[in-house]
C-alpha cells in the first residue's frame, strides 16, 4: 500500500502532531490531534487507535520524528508528511 491507499483507508487514524494551537487553526477532517510533545504520555491511547495510523504536522519534521519513535514503541504507523501533502492524497 502506498500513502494515498493508506491515508484513504476507512480504519487509518489520523494524527495531527501539531501545538493545539495549531490543531485549532484547521486541520484535516477527522484528524484527532496529539501534539509531539505528549506522545510519550499518551502511547498507550496511540496503541489503542485503529491501524494504520498516520502522523503528519505542518512541514513533515514532527511526523518524521513521530513516526520514528511510535514505530520503536511498536505501533503500525506511517508518516503522512505536512498538513498540505495528507490534504491533496485525502479523498473527501
Amino acid at each position: 500500500m502506498n500513502i494515498e491507499e493508506i491515508l484513504n483507508n476507512k480504519n487509518t487514524t489520523l494524527v495531527d502532531v501539531r501545538s493545539f494551537d495549531e490543531f485549532d487553526e484547521g486541520t484535516v477532517e477527522g484528524a484527532i490531534n496529539i501534539p509531539l510533545h505528549t506522545i510519550p504520555e499518551r502511547l498507550e491511547e496511540i496503541k489503542s487507535l485503529k491501524t494504520p495510523v498516520v502522523v503528519f504536522c505542518r512541514s513533515g519534521s514532527r511526523s518524521y520524528q513521530a513516526t520514528t519513535w511510535l514505530k520503536h514503541n511498536g505501533v503500525e504507523v506511517f508518516d503522512g508528511g505536512g498538513i498540505g501533502n495528507v490534504m491533496a492524497l485525502k479523498k473527501k
